[in-house]
């Protein structure tokens, strides 16, 4: 719940490039990623014929096998974690601009989409 809350307010500081936005974005990122991997081993840890159980408590991940909740595991985890990977390789990039060029590149710069003068954001 922590990763989403803070969401929005990372968001904002990236957008304005308050300082020290890009270890926020980073720290914020990995802890991201780091929980949907954890969701994603307790869910397998605790499926009851799962070859990898590890997890015997009462109680099960059956629930999530049926639908409409088969879209979190099966549809919202993997987008979710693709996101971060998209955001892990947006960050480098903006890394590698910065020490080639010298500068924090504009928003513009890095994602073109949000150029005003475009017609972007």
């Amino acid at each position: 719940m922590l990763v989403g809350l803070t969401a929005g307010p990372l968001a904002w500081m990236i957008q304005r490039r308050r300082a020290g936005w890009r270890r926020a974005a980073l720290v914020w990122n990995t802890l991201g990623a780091l929980d949907l991997v954890a969701a994603v081993t307790l869910g397998i840890g605790s499926a009851p014929d799962s070859p990898l159980r590890f997890i015997f408590e009462p109680g099960s991940t059956v629930t999530l096998g049926t639908l409409p909740w088969l879209l979190v595991p099966g549809f919202l985890v993997p987008l979710y974690f693709t996101t971060h990977l998209a955001l892990f390789a947006r960050l480098a990039r903006v890394e590698t601009q910065r020490s080639t060029h010298g500068a924090i590149p504009s928003p513009a710069a890095v994602n073109p989409a949000l150029d005003p003068a475009r017609g972007g954001a």
